[in-house]
């Protein structure tokens, strides 16, 4: 499910700021329930229809650090380079808070390259934020490598519903594929959402991208709940 290997080459440069990050709250869970962009649960996100074109200010929800890391700077400064939609901003908290857990560091476990996005491929071999802002520029493709890429990464013990999309619940307390600190980890998934959402311009586009929103702050969620009990 995922590499260790050493990370990729990333370069940085003074940087910026730091989000707020909320408290997340156990919830318990009576087992696993089928992605829909409508399913009215405890993980909705925000997000009207328009989302990636109705933004809320980047200033509302962010502040000055206290200490970080160099390469967290950057990749930061990279991803809220552009104002983001709430559901938006609220993966971008929990990549932070994530980060925060593991104290920025700059770990040499990463998610699996293989058959990622390759717009993500070329922006990390071109020194990540040294270059502008890739495009996406085929939605539909994008959308069907990038849950390709995000299957791949789960835990085995999740469910998924005949279509392959995973399940929401959890099953299993091994959450080890999913733990990669430092820039090689959760930068990517927050990373590719973000080009994801600023390229849709139909409904059918925004209703996919709004399950991939959902199972990724789920499982976000999730994850920093093991980590906090550890």
């Amino acid at each position: 499910m995922y590499h260790a290997r050493h990370m990729e080459h990333f370069s940085y440069h003074p940087s910026l700021f730091f989000l707020n990050t909320p408290n997340v709250k156990k919830r318990k869970h009576d087992g696993p329930t089928a992605l829909s962009a409508d399913a009215p649960d405890n993980h909705t996100l925000a997000i009207d229809s328009d989302s990636h074109l109705s933004p809320s200010p980047i200033a509302s929800f962010i502040s000055c650090p206290e200490s970080t890391s160099d390469w967290f700077q950057c990749a930061l400064d990279s991803v809220t380079a552009t104002p983001l939609s709430d559901g938006l901003q609220e993966i971008v908290r929990l990549f932070v808070e994530l980060e925060t857990v593991y104290k920025f560091q700059c770990g040499r476990i990463s998610f699996s390259s293989e058959g990622r996005p390759a717009v993500f491929t070329k922006w990390v071999r071109g020194g990540r934020w040294r270059q502008s802002t890739p495009s996406v520029t085929n939605v539909g493709e994008f959308s069907t490598v990038w849950w390709r890429w995000w299957v791949s990464l789960q835990p085995s013990w999740r469910n998924f519903e005949s279509a392959g999309r995973p399940c929401i619940g959890v099953d299993g307390n091994d959450w080890d594929c999913l733990k990669a600190p430092g820039p090689n980890g959760w930068l990517g998934v927050v990373a590719t959402l973000i080009w994801w959402g600023r390229a849709i311009t139909n409904e059918a586009d925004q209703k996919e991208y709004k399950i991939a929103l959902k199972d990724a702050k789920f499982m976000m969620q999730e994850l920093l709940e093991n980590l906090k009990v550890k």
